[in-house]
């Protein structure tokens, strides 16, 4: 175990993007985190790179495991050079074999001037030093927020298999579908502030969303065809004399409170309302 990440809830304005999720990162893990543009994947990650903290719940990494991340957006101080940059963010651990191997990946993203002062680098090139740094350092997470932006096919074939043997813990958002079916074995989708987690890659994670999906439309139509059937039966004018009726009503109405169904031909949305607690 890597991380822990406990009733994890976060708001922006006034829409929840995070609701009461709890989540476990494994050593083996390689997940790729996917949801809807504004569904708050980002700020999981900040919170899970304890780069943000939650309103409510906590992250804990385990033990003396380390997290490297590469965010978004990135934050460089422009007035160094690539190889001051490098000094100031890197592990003092086995600090020549880091720099060693970011100079290598660095290579490998199409950066060799390390003499270059930052303020006369691309936004692009920016990105691709950020990253390098961050696959380089020492982990046992590394977390990468959009990493194939802004690199040519090339670079994203040699990235695919750098990360397909990486053997650290792995948490990732791409928008590249090839990408997360060649890398990751789990997939945790980001969905109205909750979260559900499929050990499979894209492809098989579309299949079991799929089998989930038709699932809940069957658990939803029986619920419907419920409520229906009991407001019928509460309409033709239920007294509620006996206690099994009673109960009858409270059950009714506790099911319609806990699942919101939308069925337009149906008017039961204020049918709890109208009647009250007691009949």
């Amino acid at each position: 175990m890597v991380l822990i990440g406990k009733n994890i809830t976060k708001t922006y304005g006034e829409k929840l993007l995070l609701d009461n999720i709890n989540i476990n990162i494994e050593d083996t893990d390689k997940i790729g985190l996917i949801g809807l543009n504004g569904s708050g994947k980002s700020s999981f990650m900040d919170i899970l790179a304890m780069k943000n903290t939650p309103e409510l719940g906590e992250v804990k990494i385990i033990g003396d495991k380390r997290v490297s991340y590469f965010p978004q957006e990135v934050c460089i101080d422009e007035s160094l050079t690539v190889m001051e940059y490098i000094d100031s963010v890197v592990s003092k651990k086995d600090y020549e074999v880091t720099v060693l191997e970011v100079k290598t990946i660095l290579t490998k993203l199409e950066i060799t001037d390390f003499n270059q002062r930052i303020s006369t680098m691309s936004g692009g090139n920016r990105r691709k030093l950020a990253l390098g740094v961050a696959l380089a350092n020492p982990c046992d997470l590394l977390i990468l927020d959009e990493p194939t932006n802004h690199l040519d096919s090339d670079i994203i074939e040699w990235l695919e298999k750098y990360l397909m043997k990486y053997n650290k813990a792995l948490l990732l958002v791409t928008h590249d579908r090839y990408f997360l079916e060649r890398v990751v074995n789990k997939i945790v989708e980001l969905s109205h502030g909750k979260i559900y987690e499929y050990v499979a890659n894209y492809s098989k994670y579309l299949e079991l969303k799929t089998e989930r999906e038709i699932s809940l439309a069957s658990k939803e139509r029986k619920i419907a065809a419920f409520l229906r059937k009991e407001y019928e039966w509460i309409k033709r004018g239920a007294l509620a004399r006996t206690t099994k009726d009673k109960r009858r009503i409270e059950n009714y109405e506790t099911l319609m409170d806990r699942e919101k169904v939308k069925d337009k031909s149906l008017v039961i949305d204020s049918i709890s309302s109208r009647l009250g607690r007691k009949t």
